[in-house]
């Protein structure tokens, strides 16, 4: 590369990835070997490979003193892959405790890849790796490819042995088991292309990490490629060097995460490199051995190259780390996108080698911690504490002025400018002020731009960002718009309870407000049935009976509360899982027939799974003056409605065929569809009258392939009523699509209808898109389409709908994006979805959840104070506290963007505990968060 020059020593690089393939042409002599190690290795395999040959067992004894026996390339940590054959070196007894052994061959390709992208020898084969002076360490940690200045108070390293470790066996922690062996063999620089979520957080490897930090190892890992500001782990870990992706204009690369925490870019699209020799490339076919793939994994690689090539060069590691920073190109602005987007897309720009040799020395500061600054507020404070850590790298800096602005004009800084004299390299300055809180209505997330100037510092301005977070705690409770609801008894005392576990109780498959408290003990669980009640100061939490139930390996899943229209009385059905019987694997829910003080009525039911699944998600149906769980799905006719054996037809009552259940007193029954309509489309949500009279509503459709016509249809009484024909000419065929309900934004009618979405045809509309058919309550139809933003990106699931009187929204998930669509007036704003590709798409899609907030700022543009909001429930794999997504508006009632308002950023402290459903709104408000805090309930309105 121009401008840099000769290496002077080797460095060597741990690649803590998926292995390497130890014969590859490009890399056989580039890998570190450990000549004591690989002598007994070679011997032993030697002696092996002899028929009846008795060998010495060489695994207990660790030749070359790092603590891993048989090392003699490096270390594999990760399982073995099912089809691929042992990936270790066979039978080999491990030693003394010491997790792993020493097969690092690659059967995925991707550590291949990352090798070859830092040190691949040039020998007029293929191609060159950025340091020709390091050596690989390969050490593997997974087995297949990934979807892509803090001083330690203790740089002493922990034992190999899993005695001496006392850690878990997350991949976090198996990540760490690796830097330790990368630290123990003397690795200079560390590259982690891979990533893994918060739940998978490790106290070891952050321990390490500071080890590393402190002993001189440079740490590189990879940002992600989920085009989303939320970093993953590592690469948010305080002292990791994280890298994300430029395309080859010098643009951030569309798929690449960016933003706060990402201290570079590398080149990540379309990187040719190294593969196995044993696979067969899939992009790049002309030659064996190497393979073209995208990503920052790859751009991880090269930041360890050019860092290789630094320490190379006799420059200490902070220098090398300072010259990489300061000599960044400017990054690009894209073609594609908006570059308002991306403005801060990372720390520095884009690596370039040459500059970072020429870089002048001096002073440079710079954010110390990668994760954003905790403020703490109690929703009606007017000031809040603020604190930023910086620190010096290379040059002491003298004379050196901060400065620092917000971003967010709802926000005012008390302190706006600190002088520093004099400050010492390394070292780690932290700057205090108090923050006036403007507006209520701010975002949690706060923004501020800090300049350094002065001095021999280096010149340069950078964000770094504050979380407003509202804990809720017993002392702390949930600020000023919030209520606490006593736990008491039936006769008024006051009671404390420490549940393990809070569920809302449906009805109608809506939250309300009595929930179920279950204790578990030794022995036995006990459940409580809660109601809020009216008390003498207000609302209480009234315990109105309990139920003990044995621990058999059941499961609660939820107790819903039944209102049987013929009578109007009141009971409850308990749900729970049950444990598959012996040599099944299909778990069966069990009911429970409770009354309103938890005492069973009738004798508890379930489903013979070998007859049919019973799904979680049914409708109450009133059939002959009982209401009776009701669904559909593949089974076998009921024993009970079985007809007699018929020799001529042997299978007629063993064939599974598409029927209707409904579970009554007396056992299973079935209902065939009709048949001039046999094919089921869904199940629709029933609407308050439909409820009130236990009908179940259908959608069904006759036709093939893709040309259908629907009906609509009810279920009463056991039997098919009321079938009349539906128009749903912009879809070809819906079969399978589940409906999502529709939320009302008028208080005064809570069903709105249900919606079906699909992707629309590029000469309907925009390619990626998704249309939606709202069926309203009288049949009639709306037809709307949420197209993406972002020109690259996808919509692929609607997560609510919302009709009010005067407005139409609708939220949206797309690849990487939230989207709000404001139908009525045709805008459309997005937030970044923050959900990490190695994460199923499910995760994002079943831990978000529509409801109704109440904006009281739309009223005066509208006449209308609800709005949309999604909810993200806290201690899930996005977030620690509760947040809510809302659409924002002008005074005008012009949408103009989507944000997380700081006074729904809710964190249950200890003590508490957050339910994982809200409230759904009703005449009397909005939904709600609800805490359970020991001896009160606490409900959040979501109200601002």
């Amino acid at each position: 590369m121009a401008g840099a020059p000769a290496a002077k020593k080797q460095i060597v690089v741990a690649v803590l990835d998926t292995g390497i393939d130890l014969t590859h042409p490009d890399l056989k002599n580039v890998i570190v070997r450990h000549e004591a190690e690989c002598k007994v290795l070679e011997a032993y395999q030697a002696c092996a490979a002899k028929p009846g040959a008795k060998c010495a067992d060489p695994a207990v004894v660790d030749h070359d003193g790092n603590g891993y026996p048989l090392d003699c390339h490096g270390w594999n940590l990760a399982q073995p892959d099912d089809g691929q054959g042992s990936e270790s070196l066979g039978a080999l007894p491990q030693s003394d405790g010491v997790l792993g052994d020493a097969g690092v061959q690659d059967f995925a390709g991707h550590g291949t890849h990352v090798a070859g992208i830092i040190a691949a020898q040039l020998n007029g084969i293929g191609v060159e790796g950025v340091a020709p002076n390091a050596l690989i360490l390969p050490v593997r940690v997974i087995s297949g490819e990934p979807n892509e200045s803090i001083k330690a108070q203790d740089t002493s390293l922990p034992g190999t042995k899993e005695a001496d470790l006392k850690a878990p066996f997350g991949l976090g922690d198996i990540v760490a088991r690796g830097m330790l062996y990368a630290i123990r063999s003397n690795a200079q620089v560390i590259n982690m292309s891979l990533g893994f979520p918060d739940p998978l957080d490790s106290d070891l490897l952050r321990r390490l990490i500071q080890i590393a930090h402190a002993r001189g190892v440079l740490v590189v890992a990879a940002a992600g490629n989920d085009s989303t500001e939320s970093v993953i782990l590592p690469c948010r870990y305080d002292g990791v060097i994280c890298v994300g992706a430029h395309s080859p204009d010098g643009s951030l690369a569309f798929f690449s995460n960016y933003g706060y925490g990402v201290d570079i870019l590398a080149p990540g699209w379309n990187i040719i490199s190294t593969y196995p020799m044993s696979m067969t490339p899939v992009s790049f076919t002309d030659q064996l051995g190497y393979e073209s793939k995208d990503g920052t994994s790859m751009s991880a690689p090269f930041v360890s190259g050019m860092l290789a090539r630094l320490l190379g060069a006799g420059l200490s590691p902070d220098e090398a780390y300072s010259r990489l920073i300061l000599g960044a190109r400017p990054t690009r602005d894209s073609k594609i996108e908006d570059p308002a987007l991306f403005a801060n897309s990372s720390l520095s720009g884009n690596a370039d080698l040459g500059r970072a040799f020429q870089a002048v020395p001096q002073a440079l500061v710079l954010p110390s911690r990668k994760n954003p600054s905790r403020i703490e507020w109690d929703r009606s404070s007017s000031a809040v504490n603020f604190a930023f850590q910086l620190a010096d790298h290379w040059l002491p800096a003298q004379n050196v002025t901060i400065s620092v602005e917000a971003l967010n004009p709802a926000v005012r800084l008390a302190q706006t400018s600190w002088s520093v004299p004099a400050w010492n390299a390394l070292d780690e300055k932290t700057f205090a002020t108090s923050i006036s809180i403007l507006d209520p209505r701010l975002d949690s997330e706060l923004d501020f731009r800090v300049t350094v100037s002065g001095g021999n510092a280096s010149a340069r301005s950078f964000l770094v960002r504050a979380e407003i977070v509202s804990p809720v705690g017993p002392q702390t409770g949930g600020g000023t718009y919030s209520k606490i609801l006593p736990i008491v008894d039936t006769s008024g005392n006051n009671l404390t309870r420490a549940y393990d576990e809070v569920k809302t109780v449906m009805l109608n498959g809506l939250a309300g407000r009595e929930y179920l408290g279950i204790t578990e003990t030794s022995s036995a669980r006990v459940a409580e049935l809660l109601v809020e009640a009216p008390g003498s100061h207000g609302s209480v939490m009234v315990i109105k009976g309990k139920l003990t139930l044995p621990k058999n390996g059941a499961d609660i899943n939820s107790l819903q509360k039944l209102l049987n229209p013929a009578t109007g009385a009141a009971n409850y059905a308990l749900l729970e899982i049950l444990p598959p019987a012996p040599k099944q694997h299909v778990q069966a829910i069990q009911i429970t027939w409770l009354d309103g003080t938890m005492k069973p009525i009738r004798p508890a039911q379930s489903v013979d799974p070998t007859v049919t699944a019973m799904p979680e998600d049914f409708q109450w149906q009133l059939r002959n003056g009982e209401l009776v769980a009701t669904w559909y799905g593949v089974g076998l006719i009921p024993v009970a409605e079985r007809k007699p054996f018929d020799p001529w037809n042997p299978k007629d009552n063993t064939t599974p065929g598409l029927r209707f259940y409904f579970l009554a007193h007396d056992g299973l029954h079935s209902l065939s569809l009709p048949a001039t309509y046999p094919n089921m489309v869904s199940l629709l949500p029933q609407s308050p009258a439909q409820q009130k009279a236990g009908v179940v509503s259908v959608l069904l459709s006759k036709g093939t392939d893709y040309i259908n016509d629907y009906v609509f249809a009810e279920i009463a009484n056991g039997a098919w009523k009321n079938i009349r024909p539906m128009s749903l000419t912009a879809y070809h065929n819906i079969v399978g699509i589940i409906p999502s309900p529709v939320l009302s934004l008028d208080p005064a009618q809570s069903f709105m209808g249900s919606a079906f979405s699909g992707y629309v045809a590029t000469d309907v509309g925009p390619k990626g898109s998704r249309r939606s058919t709202v069926i309203k309550p009288d049949g009639s139809t709306l037809d709307v389409t949420a197209a993406s933003i972002r020109n690259f990106d996808a919509v692929t699931d609607v997560k609510g709908t919302f009709v009010g009187a005067k407005r139409v929204g609708q939220f949206s998930l797309t690849k990487y994006e939230i989207q709000y669509h404001d139908f009525t007036n045709g805008l459309a704003v997005m937030t970044s979805q923050r959900r990490f590709s190695f994460l199923p798409s499910i995760f994002s899609i079943k831990s978000v959840f529509s409801m109704v907030v109440e904006d009281s700022s739309l009223a005066r543009a509208t006449g209308e104070t609800r709005t949309g909001g999604l909810y993200i429930p806290g201690d899930f794999v996005f977030t620690r506290a509760a947040q809510v997504i809302v659409p924002k508006f002008s005074e005008s009632g012009k949408l103009q963007s989507v944000g997380r308002p700081a006074m729904f950023q809710l964190e249950a402290e200890k003590g508490c505990s957050a339910l994982a459903s809200a409230k759904n709104a009703d005449s009397n408000g909005p939904s709600e968060f609800v805490f359970q805090c020991g001896d009160h309930f606490l409900s959040v309105p979501l109200a601002y």
